[in-house]
């Protein structure tokens, strides 16, 4: 759904567009639809038009972009960002090695060019990295967090006005970003370490557009990585509150005689004593109640419920007083669904990610004190992988299966004193990278098959 804005005052134009999957479905919305009333106007449904645009032409034949290789990827990759908006293309919390490092030697007090050499004289160059790059993402992640983005669950449902912003220089400043967006941003939260930023737009196209412009565009001397950021908890709430008042609508109608009215299309501004005035003189009145609204300049939710003494009052209260106005808003009257209960708003759930517990881990046949370490560069070794876990909690073993030409086989398995040791590390470095590659982490099974671990039991892979 696309329901252009006007870019000063930013209220809608009065017309949308709506892509269906299928041509069949669109008709048959049309039909259905055309002529229907919406908020007291008739709807006038026709087919769009296909929208031509210059990026639907192949990359190879626009003779307008450059030739070289990488220039032509970078315009492909944006052309990507700009028609699949709602798919994450790349981790949330990445961070560049460089820019990690940059901040810790900041940080640290020393210069970046001594550090480096003394990284790579001790022999752990690339696990200090990865260590630099772990906990800057532990602070970026509960940055967010706090402000109720969860960017740490790849699986969350994505905002529609949030873009998250990504491989930004270390020495990035507010004020350049809010320069770079313009006046369309709302909001703008940018992480303690500069490297990642969410910004927030008052409109879905206004977000929209930012990603097509700004999508793999150079800043400074980097590209800039967008992305639709998380639901933060506010939209996941109403969300859920609208759901609740879906449901509410549906449940409420009943064709069967109820002791009570379930009254829809009042206006925001009507109140019970309104109500009262129009039923309290029907026989075996006894109420008037609307939900409480959920911002302060409504007085209600749109629909009501008026209740009887018996279901023969409200049938023929429902008789007399069809038709009846308002507020300059027409009453749609219906018998109301018996009772039911929904969920309040204190009850609402969050999308923090969770690590599973360690009973539920046994539950499923997990081992709750040994993770598994997937996509390991064939260049690391146990040591490295040993300085790297140990550094986040107690290890007892580390072990790297070999393939028949004394090489591993791109995983290693990490045995910790305790759960809650395992735990962190998995939540430190599921994001992280060791000599360039992303690290795949997870708990590693009760019991594996037979020849996975076993084959090789050398003294070299086991310490």
């Amino acid at each position: 759904v696309h329901a252009p804005i006007d870019k000063k005052s930013k209220q809608q134009l009065g017309y949308a567009f709506v892509r269906f999957v299928l041509p069949e479905a669109a008709e048959k919305a049309r039909l259905a639809l055309d002529g229907k009333a919406l908020h007291g106007k008739p709807l006038r449904v026709v087919q769009a038009l296909e929208q031509t645009q210059d990026d639907e032409t192949p990359i190879e034949n626009q003779s307008w972009l450059p030739r070289t290789f990488s220039e032509k990827r970078q315009a492909e990759r944006r052309a990507a960002a700009a028609k699949a908006p709602h798919k994450t293309g790349m981790l949330n919390e990445y961070v560049r090695e460089d820019a990690a490092f940059t901040t810790a030697a900041k940080r640290a007090g020393v210069d970046k060019k001594q550090a480096l050499v003394n990284t790579y004289d001790s022999g752990n160059a690339a696990v200090t990295m990865a260590l630099a790059e772990a906990s800057l993402q532990t602070e970026t992640r509960e940055f967010f967090l706090e402000r109720g983005y969860d960017i740490s669950n790849e699986q969350a449902p994505r905002s529609r006005q949030a873009l998250l912003v990504k491989n930004l220089p270390s020495d990035t400043n507010e004020a350049e970003l809010r320069t770079l967006f313009g006046s369309d941003l709302k909001h703008l939260y940018l992480a303690p370490a500069n490297t990642t930023a969410i910004a927030i737009f008052a409109h879905p196209t206004e977000a929209r557009a930012a990603l097509k412009r700004h999508a793999y565009r150079r800043f400074r001397r980097l590209p800039l990585y967008l992305d639709w950021a998380p639901q933060s908890q506010v939209e996941i709430g109403q969300k859920r509150r609208n759901e609740q008042d879906e449901a509410m609508v549906e449940e409420a109608i009943n064709e069967e005689p109820t002791p009570t009215l379930y009254v829809k299309n009042l206006a925001f501004c009507s109140t019970t004593a309104g109500l009262e005035e129009i039923f309290a003189h029907c026989q075996g009145f006894r109420a008037v109640s609307m939900p409480p609204p959920k911002t302060e300049d409504k007085r209600n939710r749109g629909f009501g419920f008026v209740s009887f003494a018996t279901a023969d009052d409200a049938a023929a209260a429902l008789r007399r007083n069809r038709g009846k106005m308002l507020d300059d808003r027409v009453l749609d009257l219906q018998f109301a669904a018996s009772q039911t209960t929904s969920a309040t708003d204190d009850e609402e759930t969050t999308n923090v990610s969770k690590i599973p517990s360690a009973s539920e881990l046994k539950r499923r046949g997990k081992n709750p004190t040994k993770l598994v370490v997937r996509n390991l560069a064939f260049a690391a070794t146990v040591q490295d992988v040993r300085s790297l876990f140990s550094a986040l909690g107690q290890i007892s073993t580390v072990r790297l299966p070999k393939r028949f030409d004394g090489r591993h086989r791109g995983f290693a398995f990490v045995d910790f004193a305790s759960y809650r040791d395992a735990a962190a590390a998995l939540s430190a470095l599921k994001s992280a990278h060791l000599f360039g590659r992303h690290l795949v982490l997870d708990f590693a099974d009760a019991i594996t098959p037979t020849g996975q671990e076993d084959l090789d039991d050398d003294n070299d892979d086991i310490e």
